[in-house]
């Protein structure tokens, strides 16, 4: 991307306004921006590396699948992070939800009839 293209996309506005219309240039700042920002942020939450990049890349494809749905007031980097914590809570209930399972050693019943 061009540093001019970077500078335009400091406006919030006009980053979310591009979202919206689905610029693919305007995700591609997005995410390099903002990446490893989150992958870091998701890290501390949940301290498993690998879930937590999946879990960024799914923010992604989730606001790139729904796009025009995005409010146009809200920050992009602000949803991104609100969105990155979601993500982790539902990971954490669901770690916690095996975690008892697996004490009351019914794992093998929760992944033949849940899973």
């Amino acid at each position: 991307m061009r540093q001019k293209d970077k500078k335009d996309y400091e406006d919030e506005r006009l980053l979310t306004s591009h979202l919206r219309d689905g610029i693919e240039e305007a995700y591609a700042y997005l995410f390099d921006t903002y990446f490893k920002a989150l992958v870091d942020y998701a890290i501390r939450l949940i301290h498993d590396e690998d879930k937590a990049m999946d879990m960024v890349q799914t923010v992604f494809v989730k606001l790139y699948d729904g796009h025009s749905s995005l409010p146009v007031q809200i920050s992009p980097r602000y949803y991104l992070y609100k969105a990155v914590y979601h993500q982790c809570l539902n990971e954490l209930r669901h770690q916690r939800i095996m975690a008892g399972y697996m004490e009351a050693g019914d794992c093998e019943f929760y992944l033949k009839e849940v899973l």
